[in-house]
């Protein structure tokens, strides 16, 4: 990357910053050897300083804002969003570079560009999103929250098939365990006719002088 400044200052402030502005063509070069680009810190800020620190440099139009770092109540903070604006433009090789924070532009679809200057469209998470993009995102929350609910459907109804398959279980041989005698506080009673115990009532029947039959009655 080679280029020519109309104001002083360039190669010190080169050394110690990691992008550099060109007030004349409204252009902000990442220089070549970084590989992580904090929006905030590295563009913001310095931007800040660059106007401050060198008077002469504040005769250039502003090249960004920022909205957001509103409070909430539970003591949290809106995420911070930046654009570039008056047609400022970010030169970075997006190959080699790591991005920290979201960017946008007020006058183009993007505010990335490679050292050729031709626009790029590097992938951003930001709570901003318009037209289709937000209808995108809202039925993406939708079917992933319905999908949720009927994977959660699905396996309460489980859970609850196999609770009750288990007490149908558990009562089948706690009357067993009634029907032998076990149950200490649930006495078995026996008769000619009858075995009782738990609310249980086994009706004892001879259809025959050989043979002798029990049923549950109900």
């Amino acid at each position: 990357m080679n280029v020519t400044f109309n104001y002083g200052y360039w190669s010190l402030w080169a050394l110690y910053q990691k992008v550099v502005f060109d007030g004349v063509n409204r252009i902000i070069y990442v220089n070549e050897q970084v590989t992580e680009l904090d929006i905030k810190i590295d563009v913001y800020s310095n931007w800040k300083e660059w106007t401050i620190t060198y008077p002469e440099n504040a005769g250039w139009l502003p090249a960004i804002r920022a909205v957001g770092g509103d409070p909430t109540i539970a003591g949290q903070y809106a995420g911070d969003i930046y654009f570039l604006i008056n047609g400022w433009k970010l030169y970075v090789d997006l190959t080699k570079v790591r991005i920290t924070g979201t960017l946008f532009s007020d006058n183009y679809a993007s505010a990335y560009y490679n050292y050729s200057g031709v626009i790029q469209y590097p992938a951003q998470v930001s709570s901003l999103v318009t037209g289709s993009a937000q209808i995108a995102d809202s039925e993406s929350i939708t079917n992933s929250l319905s999908t949720i609910q009927a994977t959660t459907a699905t396996t309460n109804a489980t859970v609850n098939s196999i609770s009750s398959s288990n007490a149908t279980i558990l009562a089948k041989v706690l009357e067993v365990w009634q029907l032998m005698g076990l149950d200490l506080s649930n006495p078995k009673t026996i008769t000619d006719s009858s075995i009782t115990v738990g609310g249980i009532t086994l009706s004892i029947g001879q259809p025959t002088t050989t043979s002798t039959t029990v049923s549950r009655n109900p």
